[in-house]
């Protein structure tokens, strides 16, 4: 018989295991409208030492992070608007932050002596956003999306010269200096500008570049102008001389991706981290391999070097990764200093909230599995026996108490530096592991036929009772307590199921495939054939009292009543959803449905809340700067969780919210 620990116990276990790192509190700042604390930093994408040393600025999916390096504390810095954070810069004085990216069309200017907005200097068109700022003096220089150069006078906002260049792919960058901006362009070439010449802007020209036939992800310039790094998709490093204006060496070491590049201050040490989670310091006068960093247990994100005579950290090299930390490294040594930082984890897949209320669990893309309380909003234990180098499928019961997960390891992921989407591909020591299930309340595996299938999808039913996984040609589900199987339905004419999901009443479990064609069994008779859609799909959910299913079709819902499916005329809605990757969850009541997912033309993330009995809208929900991955209430029904791309999880205050909703009808 299983000794079920107490779950106090449980927690105390959890946090004696944890690294030692510096804590923040800031879950509550920047919040959108309608919620009530923000679980995780979000997936880094920049970090940028201030001048002197003594602040570090990490800009993630979410917002800005500016830490004291002295003793770790960050204070959160949000604008109005939610949305990535791709660009950063220090004034020379140390008075100024400016931070900008994707999803908002203005620079955002930080006073660093108080930590609030100074100012905001907007773009022209809400379509640009800035992906690489830099300070000379009192003027601030933009390169936004849209391939201009733009000139900012800090102290009134006004714009005092504009220039237009060349759209940017992946990469941009200044140099130490602000004189130099390098460009990778869509055509695998890179474009120099000297920006302290008026009109005259291409210094290096694009002769002799056709080396590069992958895309460049990363870019860095010495402190002298004199030579250029860029790293690529073809795993290269690439270093070249700016004045003679040829490519001088060719390094090619690294196993995967090269996501980030960094230059230490005295231009003598080159940093390079890739998706294979490793980071290689290179000497650059005599470019050879000094040293391979290990550590990180996902993609190396960004790169920082700290100026010498900063302090205890003087001259470090700081990382950052989709594992959620950052670390910090002693370049002429190797040795790792400190996991300085931690919370800044990509891409949340699913949530689940405690029977008692007092804890939600969340597991990323990595399969390591958090444990939030819900009266602190703050992590008080992990569970990491599932984690992975990439978690290809994991679930939770609804009542927080399994955790299912099978994971790919030499599996590498790069996001997009601005705005959606990754590229993904297995490295060379590919492995994919078994699936296995945890009760993580005792730590202990429960063992069941499950281990031995292969899963690309699962989901769990509402009572927690029964899992249901879909392999390659069949769905299986058993009874959880007992292992006993409870169906095999085939799915042999099936292409590829991109979600699954059972009844309330576990009368009925639904998938659709990759060609968005919906397919429906009745698992009381799991012998009949599954009903057909004759429409493709992009979404569906069953109401909680068992009497609709709601499905996402070509931006609108339509509701039908499940008994006369799919003969019935069904209510359609009409909305502006985008079909990719939206998700959809009923309220406890069946009341209302909520949507997360693209809307708008600008696409922007929401999610959007249906009168079910009026067929009307009634609320929008936004702070998510990436897409909505999963949505989860909890038990009393007062609370909406929403987990995202972007790494963090919103709470939302659903008896407020839908009171209000309840008003305006």
């Amino acid at each position: 018989m299983k000794t079920t620990i107490p779950i106090i116990t449980f927690i105390l276990v959890l946090v004696g295991h944890a690294s030692l790192v510096f804590a923040q509190d800031n879950t509550q700042v920047g919040l959108p409208d309608g919620a009530i604390a923000r679980l995780g930093k979000g997936g880094i994408n920049i970090m940028r030492f201030s001048p002197d040393g003594s602040k570090l600025a990490v800009g993630t999916d979410v917002g800005v992070w500016l830490y004291d390096v002295s003793d770790g504390n960050a204070t959160a810095l949000f604008t109005d608007k939610p949305g990535q954070v791709n660009a950063l810069a220090f004034s020379s004085d140390e008075k100024i932050l400016a931070s900008g990216g994707h999803g908002n069309p203005f620079i955002q200017l930080w006073s660093l002596e108080n930590g609030t907005k100074h100012s905001t200097l907007f773009f022209k068109s809400e379509f640009r956003y800035v992906v690489a700022l830099g300070f000379i003096g009192n003027t601030l220089i933009s390169y936004d999306n849209s391939g201009r150069i733009i000139y900012w006078n800090i102290s009134n906002g006004d714009i005092l010269t504009e220039l237009e260049k060349v759209n940017p792919n992946q990469a941009v960058t200044f140099s130490p200096t602000t004189n130099l901006i390098a460009v990778a362009d869509n055509l695998h070439k890179i474009h120099i500008y000297d920006t302290s010449l008026s009109d005259k802007h291409i210094v290096f020209h694009d002769d002799g570049l056709d080396e590069l036939k992958k895309d460049i992800f990363a870019l860095a310039i010495t402190s002298n102008n004199k030579k250029l790094v860029s790293g690529s998709e073809d795993k290269a490093i690439r270093i070249w001389d700016i004045e003679k204006r040829k490519l001088t060496t060719s390094l090619n070491v690294h196993k995967s991706t090269i996501t980030s590049v960094a230059i230490s201050p005295d231009d003598k040490i080159l940093a390079s981290g890739d998706a294979s989670k490793e980071i290689i310091l290179w000497d650059v006068d005599n470019p050879k391999e000094l040293r391979t960093l290990l550590g990180h247990k996902n993609t190396v994100t960004a790169l920082a070097f700290s100026p010498d005579g900063a302090g205890k950290y003087s001259g470090c090299l700081a990382s950052g990764s989709h594992d959620g930390t950052i670390r910090f490294w002693n370049p002429d040594t190797g040795e790792k200093l400190v996991t300085f930082a931690t919370g800044h984890a990509k891409w949340i897949k699913t949530i689940a909230f405690s029977e008692n209320g007092s804890t939600l669990v969340s597991a990323n893309m990595t399969g390591n599995a958090v444990v939030w309380s819900l009266n602190s909003y703050q992590e008080i234990g992990s569970f990491t026996n599932g984690e992975s180098d990439y978690a290809a499928t994991v679930g939770f019961t609804s009542d927080a108490k399994h955790f299912v997960c099978q994971g790919l390891n030499g599996w590498q992921f790069t996001f997009k530096p601005y705005g959606f989407g990754y590229t993904s591909k297995d490295g060379e020591n590919y492995e994919a592991l078994p699936l296995r299930m945890w009760d993580i309340t005792t730590r202990e595996e429960v063992q069941g036929p499950w281990n031995e299938n292969s899963c690309d999808i699962l989901t769990f039913s509402a009572d927690n009772k029964i899992l249901a996984i879909y392999g390659s040609d069949n769905v299986l589900g058993w009874n959880i307590d007992s292992a006993e199987e409870l169906f095999d339905l085939s799915t042999e004419d099936i292409w590829f199921i991109e979600h699954m999901v059972i009844s309330s009443d576990n009368k009925y479990l639904a998938v659709y495939e990759s060609s968005e064609k919906l397919y429906i069994w009745n698992l009381e008779k799991p012998e009949d054939p599954p009903v057909q859609t004759k429409s493709d799909i992009d979404s569906l959910a069953f109401s909680p009292d068992g009497n609709s299913i709601a499905i996402l079709r070509s931006g609108n819902i339509f509701l039908h009543d499940i008994e006369s499916f799919p003969d019935g005329e069904p209510e359609e809605i009409l909305t502006d959803l985008h079909g990719h990757v939206a998700r959809m969850i009923f309220s406890p009541d069946s009341k209302i449905l909520i949507c997360a997912g693209f809307s708008g033309v600008i696409s922007k993330i929401s999610i959007k809340l249906l009168d079910m009995e009026t067929g009307q809208e009634i609320g929008n929900l936004s702070g998510h700067s990436e897409l909505i991955e999963t949505l989860a209430f909890s038990h009393d029904g007062k609370i909406l969780a929403s987990g995202s791309f972007d790494g963090t999880i919103l709470l939302w205050d659903w008896e407020k919210i839908s009171k209000r909703q309840e008003m305006v009808k």
